[in-house]
């Protein structure tokens, strides 16, 4: 009996029930595992997660959102806190943490 993998559980979720292209980045890290092409090796192919998730085992999931149709917030902003970002992009965009865009 294999070990679970809870990165290649997901990454494959990701890929199969919700249709987004996925790629491995460093483990611990939001940079492309090296020699990759990031979001442009991204795949729902469940062979080529598997082969990648067998090979770097933590790697962390990469989302290719353009291709997934998601828009991702990034709020990393230095010298504020990324809570209070949050809340002032919501009371000015006028959404709420439940909403869902299509």
């Amino acid at each position: 009996m294999r070990e679970p993998n809870l990165l290649l559980d997901a990454a494959l979720t990701y890929a199969r029930d919700f249709g987004w292209p996925v790629f491995p980045f460093l483990p611990g890290r939001k940079k492309p595992i090296k020699g990759s092409h990031g979001y442009k090796d991204a795949t729902t192919d469940p062979e080529t997660i598997r082969r990648w998730w067998v090979r770097w085992p933590k790697a962390n999931i990469g989302l290719a959102c353009g291709p997934a149709g998601l828009i991702c917030i990034d709020l990393d902003v230095k010298g504020a806190n990324g809570l209070e970002s949050w809340q002032q992009l919501k009371d000015r965009y006028g959404f709420d943490d439940t909403t869902i865009c299509q």
